[in-house]
């Protein structure tokens, strides 16, 4: 802005001095027959000074149009960043707070909270899904399995077989020791049927 000023100041300048014909710089120049080179050099002058004016002005708003995009693009980039920062801490406080609830029910004390369980629950929202883990964590709180009684369903359990207490979760099956060794037994058997009919039959 301060080259534009300066520019139209010294057209003024020079408008104002071919006005002043009494002047002492014109009359100075005129005695020696100098006055229209002096003229025709001031307005080069004046002229290269202003285009060189318009020119600066031209890379300026270059300069402000970058500097302004580059300012929004950085501020988009922070703001995607908090967001993706917030929805993380909202999801892992989510999380903590279903695992705390359902272990203060059934043991009556609050669970222990350091960077080592943060960062179980950390690896637990890798291998299971937004819409499961909830209800994951509420489900394996409430498990009587001996071990995981043992264990008082410390989260290391939990991370450890997130897979299989998923898919008990979701077929709404119990396996304990007793159901397993049934199951285990009716195949013997269904084995050993099988053996006779095909020893005796050859079926």
């Amino acid at each position: 802005m301060a080259n534009k000023e300066w520019i139209f100041h010294g057209w003024d300048i020079l408008e104002s001095s071919e006005k002043r014909s009494n002047s002492t710089f014109q009359k100075k120049f005129e005695r020696n027959g100098s006055a229209r080179i002096v003229e025709k050099s001031a307005q080069t002058y004046w002229q290269r000074l202003f285009e060189k004016g318009q020119k600066m002005s031209k890379i300026d708003r270059i300069i402000e149009l970058l500097e302004s995009i580059e300012s929004k693009l950085s501020h988009e980039k922070k703001t995607k960043v908090s967001r993706k920062k917030k929805t993380e801490n909202e999801d892992k406080i989510d999380i903590w707070s279903a695992y705390s609830d359902e272990f203060i029910r059934r043991w009556k004390v609050a669970p222990e909270r350091n960077a080592m369980i943060n960062g179980m629950f950390a690896n637990l929202q890798k291998r299971v899904s937004a819409s499961d883990i909830e209800a994951l964590v509420r489900f394996y709180v409430n498990q009587n399995d001996a071990f995981y009684l043992r264990e008082m369903h410390h989260p290391r359990c939990l991370v450890k077989d997130c897979e299989i207490l998923l898919t008990r979760m979701k077929s709404k099956m119990v396996i304990t020791n007793s159901k397993a060794r049934e199951i285990e037994k009716q195949a013997e058997n269904a084995n050993e049927s099988a053996r006779y009919l095909q020893n005796k039959y050859g079926v």
